[in-house]
């Protein structure tokens, strides 16, 4: 069996068990920023850690909210200097 097909019939025997999202509660305001979300199990030895840097140091702060999950209890280092630096530019 093709692994598509398998995925597919997962994803349509998991989602009878959740109601389909059609409304949202946030409220739609066109001067709200955007919040963006990077998730990854580890920023330091997960092979995505080697390409998170750059859109952390040039993403706009001032139309985007960034925000960073990570699995690991480590405070992230990797570029910290440079990230802080790029947001007192602005």
């Amino acid at each position: 069996m093709i692994l598509v097909v398998i995925y597919r019939e997962w994803g349509k025997q998991f989602s009878q068990h959740y109601p389909e999202f059609t409304t949202w509660e946030n409220l739609k305001r066109p001067d709200r920023a955007l919040v963006i979300g990077y998730i990854s199990p580890d920023y330091f030895t997960h092979s995505v850690s080697y390409f998170v840097e750059a859109p952390l140091l040039y993403h706009d702060y001032s139309k985007y909210r960034v925000v960073v999950y990570s699995a690991v209890v480590k405070v992230m280092v990797l570029g910290l200097h440079d990230l802080e630096r790029a947001n007192m530019s602005q």
